[in-house]
């Protein structure tokens, strides 16, 4: 990938960082297909997290830069508003880091993701271990 010398990320750096890495994997609309077809249909058949989806107002109009930014939204503040106060397990994903964005399901999705994108998630776990958020400069 890239050497990040980075040990905080803003939003905008964050979503550098991932379009940069599934770019240079050619995972670009891979992601935003399968990411956008989960979202739509948990809002249609009122699925798992779709007030979130809902929240955030995903639609097949968003342009991929648009999608991963409420992606990022999800992973990085709903934590604390809605996850946290459902389920712990999204600490042991998120944990202030950005290591976690292709593991936690509200923010991605589960299409694939044993056979095909668990592979990627831990080449991005590896390259981007460490790497906080940075909630004050957003």
């Amino acid at each position: 990938m890239f050497e990040i010398k980075e040990k905080k990320v803003n939003r905008k750096q964050f979503h550098y960082l991932i379009c940069k890495f599934l770019l240079e994997r050619g995972l670009t609309k891979r992601f935003f297909d399968s990411s956008l077809r989960y979202k739509l249909k948990a809002i249609e058949q009122g699925k798992a997290y779709h007030m979130t989806y809902r929240k955030h107002n995903f639609s097949k109009h968003d342009t991929f830069s648009e999608h991963l930014y409420k992606c990022i939204d999800i992973y990085c503040g709903e934590r604390d508003e809605y996850f946290s106060k459902k389920s712990k397990f999204i600490d042991q994903y998120y944990g202030g880091t950005i290591c976690g964005f292709f593991r936690l399901i509200p923010a991605t999705f589960d299409e694939d993701y044993v056979s095909f994108w668990k592979s990627i998630s831990d080449q991005w776990e590896k390259e981007t271990k460490g790497i906080k958020f940075d909630y004050e400069h957003n």
